[in-house]
């Protein structure tokens, strides 16, 4: 059960490994042993989820980069009058504006504020766990 658990956890957002979610590839003898080894290993250490192909750690919270936000808030960042509307918008602002994104050219901003953004998108989350 195990090592059923372990790789379902690993594979089931795989398109490509999830086919192999079956009893001969989970428990066949060139396999089994290694997938079991591994399995107690994720089970030891709290049985963390896999994200986009990576193990999470303590702590850590998964995220999703809503990139059409993203853009659209760079685009939006340095206009007058423009005032964030949540609070990962709020942290990107923030961080924009000590990093200097304002004297960039556009292409080195824009590599920069996918990093702050996901920076943001991260810190947020984190804020959101412990109010909880």
């Amino acid at each position: 059960m195990l090592i059923t658990d372990y790789l379902t956890t690993k594979w089931r957002d795989d398109g490509k490994m999830r086919d192999y979610l079956r009893p001969k590839t989970l428990f066949g003898p060139e396999n089994c042993t290694e997938y079991f080894d591994k399995a107690c290993k994720w089970d030891k250490a709290g049985r963390p989820a896999c994200v986009n192909g990576r193990w999470l750690k303590a702590g850590e919270t998964a995220i999703t980069i809503d990139t059409v936000e993203r853009d659209a808030t760079f685009r939006l960042l340095f206009s007058t009058g423009w005032t964030p509307t949540n609070r990962i918008q709020e942290l990107a602002q923030q961080l924009a504006r000590k990093a200097g994104i304002g004297r960039m050219s556009e292409v080195p901003a824009l590599a920069a504020w996918r990093g702050i953004w996901k920076q943001a998108a991260e810190q947020a989350a984190k804020e959101q766990n412990t109010d909880q």
